[in-house]
């Protein structure tokens, strides 16, 4: 049958619909729309390339009667056709992700058929097909971003799946598209060929509206948040089983038990007479639980919100949730009945600041050590996403994708006249027992706070903890340390204190308190050497801190006036590990402790070493050429790996220092296996200023308002400093008294002037390797000119990852989570390659 046939046989609403979605086609045929703010945020982890399926959204709907599944396929059809974001990939256009709309898709409904199988057999054969789909890893560049499949059991009993990608779909959307879904079955099923339905909204509108609506309210939210999560705040002390506490994993596992009617009532009778919702008896009440848990006082515990309170987001398939951080204050004083008020308060504040993306908040000054991800709490309420088929039993079930983004995140689903309370967990810090337990501590809480709601935290009942470890219990010896304070010895001991209780702004410090436990920092460790350098007149490099990280140790590095070793370029960060090492060049200061927390993150079997600056100290000679500077680092290197395959990092300067590492080492017939540079400067630096200019106006333009001015005011704080380093220098030339006590800096010029003068003069070579790229989604100090200059000089390529945060902050919390989690990939996959050419 012809085309020309085939549309004569339709209705003539049919043909009005066809013709109308003919005329959009051509007109939007390749629309492209910016990610919206909650898209990026899952754009960013799935960047990490992990190929775990942690943003599957799965559900199956058991469906009993007689299903005609044609006309369920062809009102899953109209559904596709319907939503914008059901035809929606995910592409790279001018190095930044956005959305792309196809104008087609054809829906298939697969049938399969497991009625040979029968009893248990059948059942496992389900739970298989359930998991199959539910875990399979979508590529979001490639369209659809979901899967339907329909199971038949035998006699009339299906169960429907369908699983969709977080980034064009959430919650609400699932009770969107099941309403729609039973709307146009029904007028199938009546002969109806188009169902009166309003024409939805598009997600697309929402992106574009939403960048625009924030840039009025950004500066009112970012207040709101920092008021509200000011102070010394510190991460969830979330007590697991597994010594794997700093593992970054994301497979998962779930747990959940049912909360009878008899207690469910109760909950719902305490909330009413409280004047608070649900939601916030069983929040408050679980915080009581951590705090029994941890005695954690000031706390933190993330909860997800839809954000669909505008009228444009009603009917709308796709992405709109956010996520909330709930900090609440308990003490032992302090009865379930006020907490449960204070936590109310908080949260409808939250609520009303509701529209500051997470990551947003997550880059807060003072958050920018914290790990706010440790627990999510939610309570969902299952009745939005039933539906009712015509002579059909519909019921609902929740499916698990095997992993977990929160280390845990503990959920509760109304189900008519009960509770489920469940609770995904990561496999890597907890295991089934020791979540089981929490469950059912947490119901044993519940019972005890609805009998007596005055009852204070100090006379709760213990915990059933005999399968649950503290962090103190795995290390018991560090955790006496921790917990005594050991007052200082001797005098150079007694000096610190008063230097590091100064510095980091925290009374009483102990001689056993890690520098970096307290919130220490790079930078603070510079105010802290300067500080140590005018009082014992000894200059120390940064990098000290990274093996004598206590007063105590400091103390004996002070009073050791033979130990020479301290401006070494060779830095052992984190030298454990059976893995090949990996050697990094810092940035243009030439200081290697900000390298610290990603080895670290890197995990213990992973050796890293930094490679400082000569000249630090400031009685080396600084190189000057980058040349120069490779060859040194080259023999420093082979102290520890005489041959490679080596693999080899840097940040901006550094990356191109560990270049020409890289080309120098190729060129004595090493191999090098991984280059990883953390957003490099350009290859060759252009200073003209025509070239600056239209640099910075490149910039400009891919940013908001509030961002743009952001960027400004850096360029005229950096421009405005070095007129001011001129300055000096033109009077210390001119010989010009000084101040009898000049300000002392927190780098060394010379050091800095050599690094600058090197960088300029170099012209790099072809480069016969891969280069791996992690590039600053925000002020990148490379632009699209400068990504290609490095794509024509790697002859095997330039592989490009985004990192969130810009040129500085991507190596610091919650970025340089990121940024460890793709070097990690990285590394693994380039020493499976290089093993199995050994093999």
């Amino acid at each position: 049958m012809n085309t020309a046939s085939s549309i004569n046989q339709l209705s003539q609403q049919d043909k009005k619909e066809l013709l109308a979605s003919l005329l959009k086609n051509k007109q939007n045929n390749n629309k492209t729309f910016p990610l919206s703010l909650g898209q990026q945020r899952i754009w960013f982890l799935e960047q990490l390339k992990l190929n775990i399926p942690l943003h599957n959204i799965p559900v199956a709907y058991h469906l009993k009667g007689k299903i005609n599944t044609v006309l369920l396929e062809k009102s899953l059809q109209r559904i596709v056709d319907r939503h914008e974001s059901l035809r929606t990939r995910i592409e790279i256009e001018d190095n930044s992700p956005v959305q792309k709309i196809i104008p087609k898709i054809t829906v298939k409904l697969p049938v399969i058929d497991v009625t040979n199988f029968s009893g248990e057999r059948q059942s496992d054969e389900v739970e298989k097909l359930k998991t199959e789909i539910a875990t399979i890893v979508f590529d979001i560049s490639e369209a659809p971003l979901w899967r339907f499949q329909l199971l038949r059991l035998g006699g009339e009993h299906y169960v429907l799946l369908l699983v969709f990608h977080h980034i064009i779909f959430d919650g609400a959307s699932i009770g969107i598209l099941m309403q729609e879904l039973a709307t146009f079955y029904d007028a199938f099923l009546n002969n109806q060929s188009f169902p009166t339905l309003k024409s939805p909204k598009q997600y697309s509108q929402f992106t574009i509206s939403q960048e625009k609506w924030l840039q009025g309210q950004r500066n009112s939210l970012i207040s709101y948040w920092q008021q509200q999560l000011s102070g010394d705040i510190t991460s969830l002390q979330l007590p697991t089983q597994t010594s794997q506490i700093n593992a970054i994993s994301y497979k998962g596992g779930r747990e959940s038990l049912i909360i009878d009617s008899s207690l469910t009532q109760k909950i719902k009778k305490l909330s009413h007479s409280s004047g608070v919702s649900l939601y916030t008896t069983l929040l408050a009440a679980f915080k009581v639980l951590l705090y029994q848990y941890t005695r954690q006082e000031d706390m933190i515990v993330c909860s997800p919100v839809a954000r669909r309170y505008r009228c444009e987001s009603r009917g709308v398939i796709g992405y709109f949730n956010n996520i909330l951080p709930i900090r609440s204050q308990l003490k032992e004083s302090i009865s379930f009945q006020q907490l449960l008020k204070k936590v109310s308060q908080v949260t409808q504040e939250a609520y009303k600041y509701q529209d500051l993306p997470f990551q947003e908040i997550m880059l807060l000054p003072n958050l920018a050590s914290i790990s706010l991800t440790r627990a999510m709490f939610s309570v969902q309420n299952m009745d939005g996403i039933s539906i009712q088929l015509p002579d059909i039993q519909v019921s609902h079930e929740t499916l698990h994708n095997g992993s977990t983004n929160f280390d845990l995140f503990v959920f509760v689903e109304e189900k008519q006249e009960e509770l489920l309370i469940g609770a995904d967990f990561k496999k890597a810090i907890f295991t089934e027992v020791t979540i089981d337990q929490l469950l059912k501590n947490f119901q044993n809480l519940l019972n005890q706070l609805v009998d007596d709601p005055q009852l204070l935290l100090a006379d709760l009942p213990n915990l059933q903890v005999n399968t649950m470890e503290s962090p103190q219990a795995r290390n018991p010896e560090k955790a006496k340390i921790r917990n005594r304070f050991i007052a200082p010895r001797n005098s150079e001991e007694f000096e610190l204190q008063e230097i590091w209780q100064q510095v980091l702004n925290k009374s009483p410090i102990s001689i056993m308190d890690s520098f970096f436990d307290l919130g220490g920092n790079s930078v603070i460790a510079a105010h802290l050497f300067l500080k140590i350098e005018e009082s014992f007149n000894k200059k120390l490099p940064l990098s000290t801190l990274i093996e004598a990280n206590t007063i105590e140790k400091l103390a004996e590095i002070l009073k050791n006036e033979e130990w020479s070793n301290f401006w070494d370029s060779l830095i052992p960060i984190q030298p454990q590990g059976s893995k090949p090492p990996l050697f990094c060049c810092p940035g243009v200061y030439g200081n290697v402790i900000y390298y610290r927390s990603l080895a670290l993150l890197l995990g213990l079997d992973q050796p890293f070493y930094g490679l400082q600056s000569k000249g630090l100290d400031g009685k080396e000679v600084p190189l000057s050429r980058l040349e120069d500077m490779a060859r040194i680092h080259i023999e420093e290197i082979k102290t520890i790996q005489p041959h490679g395959p080596y693999y080899l990092g840097g940040h901006s300067f550094g990356a191109k220092l560990a270049f020409e590492i890289a080309q120098q080492l190729q060129s004595q017939g090493e191999k090098v296996a991984l280059l990883a540079l953390f957003d490099p400067e350009p290859p060759i630096v252009d200073r003209s200023l025509l070239t600056l200019i239209v640099k910075n106006l490149r910039t400009l333009l891919k940013l908001s308002l509030s961002k743009q001015l952001t960027y400004v005011w850096h360029k005229i704080k950096y421009h405005f400093t070095k007129l001011v380093r001129r300055s000096e220098s033109v009077v210390r030339s001119s010989k010009v008294a000084q101040p009898a006590k000049t300000n002392k800096k927190l780098y060394n010029p010379k050091v800095l002037e050599a690094n600058v003068t090197a960088s300029r003069n170099y012209i790099p070579k072809s480069y016969s390797g891969k280069i791996t790229i992690f590039r600053a989604s925000e002020y990148s100090s490379l632009d699209i000119s400068d990504l290609r200059k490095w794509k024509t000089i790697a002859l095997e390529g330039v592989e490009v990852y985004q990192v969130p945060g810009d040129h500085h902050s991507l190596l610091k919390e919650p970025s340089i989570r990121v940024l460890a989690e793709i070097l990690k990939k990285s590394l693994e996959k380039s020493q499976q390659s290089e093993l199995l050419l050994k093999l």
